[in-house]
């Protein structure tokens, strides 16, 4: 459940990743994701610890996971497109060893990070999209 003030969190929690360098375990993806659904629930569905990008599949697999997208399925259910609501978790194809990364869905685009960066993308260009409630 969306707790009291989440939107004035998210929003805070946008800005910093946007500022920030890409660092793994801090400003990357998987982070960008769990500090969105920390703000808008109160809690984080997974406190991990790691420094490269190497680490956090290390991490991902110690857990019993082969993607980014298992570890999300895992905690959220998915929603239907026409039904995504701002702070939703996002999957999108990367060139990366699992070959996804995570987004967040805010208003009519998806948020996601590549590099320092903190790119808009088009709703279509997410795989699949997890409901953060």
């Amino acid at each position: 459940m969306r707790i009291d003030g989440w939107d004035d969190r998210l929003l805070a929690v946008i800005e910093r990743h946007g500022a920030a360098a890409y660092a793994p375990g801090v400003t990357d993806c998987f982070m960008l994701a769990m500090d969105a659904a920390e703000a808008l629930t109160g809690s984080r569905p997974y406190a991990v610890g790691y420094k490269s990008d190497a680490g956090a599949m290390r991490t991902l697999r110690k857990r019993g996971f082969s993607s980014l997208r298992e570890a999300i399925a895992a905690v959220y259910p998915e929603r239907p497109a026409g039904h995504w609501q701002r702070g939703d978790i996002a999957i999108l194809a990367a060139p990366t060893a699992t070959g996804d990364t995570l987004g967040l869905v805010y208003g009519a685009v998806v948020l996601c990070r590549r590099g320092h960066q903190l790119l808009q993308l088009p709703p279509s260009s997410a795989l699949a999209v997890y409901a953060v409630d």
